[in-house]
């Protein structure tokens, strides 16, 4: 997107939310309706339940380098005119059926002309 300033590290983390999300569900869904006592099929909640883990985990190991670098210096927090630009491609998809590609590189085009 014309706008983006954020860091990939960040967006990547959101990401792993959802797959430990999804892990915990799995486990959740094979467990959900059991009896008490032993079940064979309770070997099944291992693979997904390491794969959350071993995500989460790798997760948290880079955050800490991750936030030291974040700084917000003042000048940073106006709302410039690429506030907008994703909207604005939506709604030229919406309109003129084109590309979301095609759509954002128009956005970023009349961005770059302004002053």
């Amino acid at each position: 997107m014309p706008q983006k300033r954020n860091p990939d590290v960040f967006e990547l983390m959101r990401g792993r939310s959802a797959v430990a999300q999804a892990a915990l569900n799995e486990v959740l869904a094979i467990t959900q309706k059991l009896t008490s006592g032993y079940h064979r099929d309770l070997q099944l909640i291992k693979p997904p339940l390491f794969r959350g883990i071993d995500s989460c985990r790798q997760t948290l190991e880079i955050l800490p380098s991750a936030l030291a670098g974040v700084r917000f210096p003042a000048r940073s927090h106006s709302l410039g005119p690429g506030i907008h630009a994703a909207a604005a491609a939506n709604a030229l998809v919406a309109r003129d059926n084109i590309p979301f590609r095609e759509a954002y590189q128009r956005v970023a085009a009349k961005l770059k002309e302004r002053p």
